[in-house]
């Protein structure tokens, strides 16, 4: 529920109410195809200049599909399991829950 999360936020930035237009425009920016297509979110003139450096005939995107949990698909179980243990090392004795 994207209104009531900018509601949300704009109460907690303790920012005045938007109007209908206002909620209109920023939802539209907020909009997933928006926010993947936005040079300072997706990363992808960095990706393609390392892909050259590099020789990388792979496309890809750092905003991908938009959906929760896809990873749990594009991802092997092993890769999984390596992405866990370094999270679990990175994130020891910080007090931060996992």
């Amino acid at each position: 529920n994207l209104p009531e999360v900018i509601r949300k936020m704009a109460k907690f930035l303790d920012k005045p109410e938007l109007s209908i237009e206002q909620m209109t425009k920023l939802m539209e920016h907020l909009s997933f195809e928006n926010i993947r297509k936005n040079p300072a979110v997706n990363n992808k003139d960095r990706i393609d200049s390392v892909n050259e450096t590099l020789q990388f005939e792979k496309d890809g995107d750092t905003v991908r599909c938009g959906k929760i949990s896809q990873w749990k698909t594009d991802m092997s179980p092993e890769i999984i399991k390596r992405f866990d243990e370094r999270t679990t090392r990175t994130f020891e004795g910080t007090g931060i829950p996992l």
